[in-house]
C-alpha cells in the first residue's frame, strides 16, 4: 500500500517506524518535509519512505493519508490539500472529530480516527481505531493490539487514558529513585521495578481484575499498601484526572 503521513513529530514518526522495523511489510510511506531532520533520517534509515516536498504530494502520492499534525494547526494545514473520494483518511488528532474534518476534507472513501501511542515503533501495545474499520484493522493488525470501537464516547474515553502514559512513568521513575534512596543501585532498583510492573500488567491482561485486586494476604504487605492508599484516596486522584481529560477530548 502506498501510505502518506502528514505530520512527522513524535506519534507519526513512531508509525513510520513500526511500518518498516523489520522489513517484513511491504508499504510504500509517503511523509511530510516538516520537521527537516527528522523527515531526513527517516528517509536515510529507509529504503520505503520518500519525504515529499510538500504535504499535498504526501496526499497526492498515497492511497491511505494519516492525519498527524499537530492539533492546533489540524484544520488550517487540511484546508489547504485537496483529497479524492479514493483516500482511506486515517485522523490521529484527539480533539479533532471526524464530521469537522469530513467537512473540510470532501467525502473520503473512508474517514476513521485512530489512537495510537508512541510505543507503535516497537510494534506494542493497544492501536484504538473508530468506527470499526476492517481494511484499517488489517493494515495496522502487525503493528500493536487493535482495539475496535462503535461509539465516539468509547474513542473519547480511550483518548483520555492515554493521557495516564506520562504519569504512569514517573510513578516507576518515584519507585525507582527510593529504592535507590534505599540503598539499592539505581539500575537494580529500575530493573526490578520496571520488570515488576511488566509482570503485573501482563498477569492482568490475562486474569480477572477484580479478582486480583482482592488477592492478598491477610495482615501482609499488599494489604498494608492497599490501605493506605486507599485512606489517601490515591486512587480517587488518578480517576479525578481522568474526568477533565475526558471533558477536553469531548
Amino acid at each position: 500500500m502506498k501510505i502518506g503521513v502528514l505530520g512527522v513529530g513524535v506519534i507519526g514518526s513512531s508509525i513510520i517506524e513500526g511500518f518498516c522495523m523489520n522489513g517484513d511489510l511491504e508499504h510504500d510511506l509517503y511523509i511530510s518535509p516538516r520537521g527537516e531532520s527528522r523527515s531526513k533520517a527517516l528517509e536515510s534509515k529507509y529504503d520505503q519512505v520518500t519525504r515529499c516536498k510538500s504535504n499535498q504530494e504526501v496526499v497526492d502520492s498515497a492511497e491511505i493519508v494519516l492525519i498527524a499534525v499537530l492539533p492546533s494547526k489540524g484544520i488550517e494545514v487540511l484546508k489547504s490539500l485537496s483529497f479524492s473520494k479514493d483516500h482511506h483518511v486515517i485522523n490521529l488528532m484527539s480533539d479533532k472529530k471526524l464530521n469537522t474534518i469530513s467537512e473540510v476534507i470532501g467525502e473520503t472513501k473512508s474517514l476513521t480516527h485512530m489512537v495510537p501511542l508512541s510505543f507503535i515503533q516497537n510494534r506494542q501495545g493497544p492501536i484504538a481505531i473508530y468506527p470499526n474499520n476492517s481494511f484499517v484493522e488489517s493494515l495496522f493488525s502487525k503493528l500493536g493490539h487493535m482495539v475496535c470501537v462503535d461509539k465516539v464516547e468509547d474513542i473519547e474515553a480511550i483518548a483520555a487514558i492515554t493521557g495516564l502514559m506520562t504519569s504512569y512513568y514517573r510513578l516507576l521513575q518515584e519507585i525507582s529513585i527510593w529504592g535507590q534512596s534505599s540503598g539499592l543501585t539505581y539500575q537494580v532498583s529500575r530493573d526490578y521495578t520496571t520488570n515488576f510492573f511488566e509482570a503485573l500488567s501482563r498477569n492482568a491482561y490475562q486474569g480477572d481484575l477484580k479478582a486480583l485486586s482482592n488477592e492478598m494476604t491477610p495482615g501482609g504487605l499488599n494489604e498494608y499498601a492497599l490501605n493506605h492508599l486507599e485512606e489517601n484516596k490515591v486512587f480517587r486522584s488518578w480517576i479525578d484526572t481522568l474526568e477533565p481529560m475526558l471533558r477536553r477530548v469531548k
